[in-house]
């Protein structure tokens, strides 16, 4: 996948959250509604909040595929276009450089362990294509 290209959004959010973030997605079936559920680590699976969870368990399944256009999502964090969202990617990641520049069209530079770098027009979305560059070796 051309990270490169990816234009912020929950598209790019999810996948942060999933390859970069450990979070698991979860697809819960409420009537004609698909609904998405992120569990991030350490966190019981989402059936167990409610307090009728054995009959609630068949509800959900892992998720193959995320489509903003046909989820309805609960708890994934704007890590593609809020700041705060994004440094808790940097914070999970590590050995960092972020730079603001003029040189190229693009504003924002960032780049994780030495090597796995993006440009972007904002800083949320240069490190979350950093990221998923670096996880993947691309």
């Amino acid at each position: 996948m051309n990270y490169d290209t990816m234009e912020a959004g929950r598209e790019m959010d999810a996948l942060v959250a999933e390859k970069v973030m450990g979070w698991k997605a979860w697809e819960e079936t409420r009537g004609e509604y698909t609904h998405v559920v992120w569990q991030r680590p350490g966190d019981r699976e989402p059936w167990y909040g409610s307090r009728d969870w054995q009959r609630h368990v068949g509800r959900y399944r892992p998720l193959v595929k995320y489509d903003p256009r046909r989820h309805i999502e609960r708890g994934l964090s704007p890590f593609s276009t809020d700041i705060s969202a994004a440094w808790k990617v940097v914070e999970k990641m590590g050995n960092f450089k972020l730079l603001r520049t003029d040189i190229t069209r693009d504003h924002w530079f960032c780049e994780f362990n030495g090597g796995w770098g993006a440009y972007a027009p904002s800083a949320p979305l240069a490190i979350c294509r950093a990221a998923l560059k670096s996880k993947e070796g691309t």
